[in-house]
């Protein structure tokens, strides 16, 4: 499990379980601060997205190219499911860089949806798998960890990649 405020500037990551006696638990932490985190509001809007990856761009310099286009296909899918599907009224976008880690975390005001909660059969024959199971696919290959949570009325989708 994973504790983290989007925009906060610090988190906790829980590793594991280290110990467990009668009356006590003994928990491994690793605390971890961002070292550059911005936060953006766009309109739920296709048009959006041009102005996303202009916005990502001055915000991933010196990650490699191959990084780079895998967290751009990354937005583009959850940005444009959120457009089309989420009814919300904006989408704010987080962006923190930890060390040689880039964490994306999607919020928005819409339908709560939990795209994690499916069960989407991967299949490898890519002609069979479900229209709606090849964004998970994509988003599951490309990134290191994937959340979702319905905090205080909002969707928060939060993707990280080592970069």
């Amino acid at each position: 499990a994973v504790v983290s405020i989007p925009g906060n500037g610090c988190g906790l990551y829980f590793i594991s379980q280290i110990e467990k006696k009668r009356r006590y638990n003994l928990y491994l932490f690793k605390f971890w601060i961002i070292i550059d985190s911005m936060k953006k509001r766009f309109k739920r809007e296709l048009g959006q997205l041009n102005d996303i990856y202009r916005w990502i761009d001055v915000k991933t310099e010196n990650i490699d190219s191959n990084s780079l286009d895998d967290i751009k296909l990354c937005i583009e899918e959850v940005f444009v499911n959120l457009v089309k599907y989420s009814n919300c009224s904006y989408i704010d976008l987080f962006i923190n860089r930890i060390d040689s880690l880039i964490e994306l975390t999607f919020m928005d005001d819409g339908v709560q949806f939990d795209p994690l909660a499916k069960e989407n059969e991967i299949l490898s024959d890519s002609l069979n798998r479900s229209k709606s199971g090849i964004g998970l696919y994509i988003l599951e290959n490309r990134m290191d960890f994937l959340d979702y949570q319905y905090l205080n009325g909002k969707n928060v989708f939060t993707m990280r990649k080592h970069i």
